[in-house]
């Protein structure tokens, strides 16, 4: 059964009983209020697809003809974000975008614990942090930096932050992780106003791409289970919380579309922080209703520019990014000719042997990795080709590994095998290598001292 959450609202509302019930297009649906494990909490109210013959059959003949014929009905479903003026009824359609569960005070109100806490969040750039949460409240349509508050200690309020935009926001926020990004079935998160990332890191060049590209686009295909693509409007935020200081995210030098914050511990340990927040949000939102942007007018079509976001965090995140691949790529190329070339020269073979194409190192390196590499061919040839200025060349070549084979006593002995090749590769002098290694484990040591 199709379901689609929708926000919470009380049952008591329902004056009638067709109150509970829409139609959009030809389908039915039923508004349901669930229960939570604790008594009288509700985890939320859900639309639920329904049966015009289930309602037939629940109530008497004149009731369900009464519902059925008085029931709201719609053409399609929109999403339409909205805040201060909400409207669920877009021109004839339903909209699925969620009132907040909190309006503004009627009355100015201080709120000493949120302003506290975006001190600690947001550091000097203070002011532009709350031109970012009032246009997220204010203007949900405009596009705005990815924003990444990053710390390796404990106590910092990183998820604090996500679980307060939560609240306020509601229905409206989601939490994914990588996995989420790459997948086919999207719907559950391309509809929302702010996608949270938690106490992880984007391990995959494609899911980093598609985060890099969807902050910045307007239409995205999205994708239910049986369900076909369906072009939208994306107006989705990312906000990431991770441990990772250094490699959460692989950002290229020249990127500029993310926010980078380093956070410190909180001074005290409130285990009723979240709680004070909470009380001061219609305060809060009172306050960014009536506030005067630091930034008045878009200087980009992130509204900011792009010296108004930068942090030193960031430099930091581009370096370790840069020198994770060739630090990866060095000890790769070192391990594979470390591990032949005792062997090979022991054979009286004393040309330089290591001869390996882009394809064979990428290979190396998801094998020295673990698991699927996050960095394409075109990243190892930029390293080896700009960096390192070595040119390939065109030949035959040979690629070793060692095999195991039977020594004829139930045992097993490893024996070097090769195979033959032939098109464009790399001769890679153990030379060039040895400095090189010295010089990126002394960056990678910086980027993490920094």
């Amino acid at each position: 059964m199709t379901t689609i959450d929708i926000t919470l609202e009380s049952l008591s509302s329902f004056k009638e009983p067709h109150e509970e019930y829409i139609k959009v297009g030809t389908n039915y649906f039923r508004k349901i209020l669930i229960p939570a494990a604790t008594p009288g909490k509700h985890l939320g109210e859900r639309l639920d697809a329904w049966k015009r013959i289930t309602i037939i059959e629940d109530y008497d003949r004149n009731e369900a003809k009464s519902i059925l014929h008085k029931m709201k009905k719609y053409k399609a479903f929109v999403i339409r974000p909205q805040h201060i003026k909400y409207e669920r009824d877009i021109e004839g359609c339903y909209n699925l975008y969620e009132p907040l569960k909190y309006v503004p005070s009627a009355e100015p109100l201080p709120f000493p614990h949120t302003l506290d806490f975006l001190k600690h969040i947001f550091g000097e750039q203070y002011e532009i942090g709350l031109d970012y949460l009032q246009l997220l409240y204010t203007k949900p349509l405009q596009k705005l930096y990815v924003f990444c508050i990053v710390s390796d200690l404990r106590n910092t309020g990183k998820t604090t932050f996500l679980n307060w935009l939560n609240l306020i926001f509601g229905k409206n926020f989601t939490r994914i992780n990588s996995e989420d990004i790459e997948g086919k079935f999207n719907s559950d998160w391309t509809t929302k106003l702010l996608i949270g990332i938690d106490e992880t890191f984007i391990d995959s060049k494609k899911a980093a791409e598609r985060i890099k590209n969807l902050s910045t686009t307007s239409v995205f295909k999205t994708e239910a289970k049986q369900k076909d693509k369906v072009e939208t409007e994306f107006f989705g935020k990312f906000v990431f919380a991770s441990n990772n200081v250094r490699d959460f995210l692989p950002i290229e030098e020249e990127e500029i579309r993310y926010w980078v914050r380093y956070i410190n511990p909180l001074e005290s340990d409130n285990v009723n922080f979240i709680e004070q927040l909470e009380k001061e949000i219609p305060a809060f939102l009172k306050f960014l209703l009536e506030r005067e942007m630091h930034t008045p007018k878009p200087m980009t079509r992130m509204w900011h520019r792009e010296e108004d976001i930068w942090t030193s965090d960031l430099e930091v995140i581009m370096k370790g990014s840069k020198s994770n691949i060739e630090k990866l790529l060095i000890d790769t190329v070192l391990d594979y000719y470390q591990d032949f070339n005792d062997e090979i020269i022991s054979r009286g073979n004393t040309e330089p042997w290591l001869k390996l194409a882009l394809n064979d190192i990428a290979e190396l390196m998801t094998l020295a990795n673990g698991k699927k590499s996050v960095y394409s061919i075109t990243d190892i040839k930029k390293i080896i080709c700009d960096k390192w200025g070595l040119e390939s060349t065109n030949s035959t070549y040979k690629v070793y590994k060692w095999i195991e084979i039977p020594d004829g006593n139930e045992n097993t002995k490893m024996a070097l095998s090769y195979t033959n090749k032939k098109g464009r590769f790399f001769l890679i002098p153990l030379e060039k290598l040895l400095p090189l290694k010295k010089s990126v484990d002394s960056q990678v040591e910086v980027c993490v001292n920094i």
